[in-house]
């Protein structure tokens, strides 16, 4: 078997590289209204600066997908989506 050289290793490769993440199926009726993408860029922008912290970003964000999933929908799809 031949050697590899180390850069064969240590840069990575990008091809057929999927997400790990799978979306869960709607379950019912959904549209993203324009309200609510700017509802959460208004109060859910996060840059990752110093003063900000990240949990409640996360709480933020949570709080308002709560109060827009549809009844029959499932929540996750609502915000992966």
């Amino acid at each position: 078997m031949a050697e590899m050289k180390v850069r064969d290793v240590a840069i990575p490769r990008t091809t057929n590289v999927t997400s790990c993440i799978q979306k869960p199926e709607a379950g019912g009726r959904f549209e993203l209204k324009q309200s609510m993408v700017q509802l959460l860029h208004t109060n859910g922008e996060f840059t990752g600066l110093s003063h900000e912290d990240p949990t409640v970003h996360i709480q933020n964000f949570l709080e308002i997908s709560d109060t827009y999933t549809p009844a029959g929908v499932n929540v996750d799809y609502v915000r992966l989506t």
